[in-house]
């Protein structure tokens, strides 16, 4: 979903967008940039979010494991 992200993130940064239409602002982000015009940021943002899911990830196989391991017992 990132390209929507930046597309959607600098129409709400224009100022004048009353007669703006969706695609002729992608058009001319394309023309003006090419293709990385839709991907600006993604490497600071990867790096944001990254280590968050790795934790996230990690916790989650380990809570699982622990919880499956106690209750598989009980059954």
């Amino acid at each position: 979903m990132y390209p929507y992200e930046v597309i959607r993130n600098s129409m709400q940064s224009i100022r004048n967008n009353n007669d703006l239409k969706l695609i002729s602002f992608v058009n001319k982000m394309y023309l003006e940039n090419g293709i990385r015009a839709f991907y600006k940021g993604f490497y600071i943002n990867l790096f944001r979010i990254l280590p968050n899911t790795a934790i996230m990830f990690c916790f989650h196989e380990y809570f699982t494991n622990v919880f499956t391991n106690k209750y598989n017992n009980l059954i």
